[in-house]
């Protein structure tokens, strides 16, 4: 390990570069913290909590580093694996295919895809909304997202055509809706599925706490 020390009066290790030949990795402190980490592939991590701060001049022209509204301090991509049910939580699962089902998160911000086949309702009470629960992050209290939903064999209510997914406030679902001219928004329910034949799809946006 190779270092170069900052110190004051009141500690000599106040700032730091670490290059650790183990790994071939650098870390920077500050304050006494450890605040990045930089692999040898290039990658850096921010270990001491931090994010990246676009500065926020505001009425004064002085950029404010510390304000929280101007700094990205999260990215993560992965799967998710939605539930198909009858009720919010608890209630009665159904099964589906998971052709893909995949989120990307940017700060606050959780946008997920996901597409499923051959959804069978087999246990769940047909008179009950239909639910894809089981999202990868709970919604913020006051969120409201909404996106179109692709579908095939679906039972449409009426004259009401138009297919919707939205996500509310602390929620960890997707409640399809449909609506027609003239007509109110009513829940996609059970027995509008066909079950082992309906196939949905969609992608939407929301934010976390």
């Amino acid at each position: 390990v190779s270092q170069i020390r900052f110190g004051d009066e009141a500690s000599a290790n106040v700032g730091m570069l670490t290059y650790d030949h183990s790994d071939n990795s650098m870390a920077f402190r500050t304050s006494s913290t450890d605040q990045m980490r930089l692999t040898s592939s290039g990658d850096l991590s921010f270990t001491g909590g931090g994010g990246i701060v676009f500065g926020d001049a505001g009425a004064s022209g002085t950029p404010s580093p510390t304000s929280t509204s101007n700094t990205l301090d999260d990215y993560e991509e992965g799967s998710w694996s939605p539930e198909v049910a009858d009720a919010q939580s608890a209630g009665n699962e159904g099964s589906a295919t998971v052709t893909s089902a995949n989120y990307t998160k940017v700060g606050r911000q959780v946008t997920l895809s996901v597409q499923l086949t051959n959804i069978v309702t087999t246990g769940m009470i047909s008179t009950s909304p239909f639910y894809v629960r089981n999202l990868p992050f709970t919604s913020m209290s006051n969120n409201f997202s909404s996106c179109a939903v692709k579908s095939d064999n679906l039972n449409f209510q009426g004259t009401r055509y138009n297919l919707y997914g939205q996500i509310g406030g602390n929620d960890t679902w997707v409640n399809l809706q449909v609506s027609g001219s003239g007509q109110a928004e009513t829940n996609v329910d059970i027995n509008d599925i066909t079950s082992g034949t309906t196939d949905i799809a969609f992608s939407i946006t929301y934010f976390t706490a």
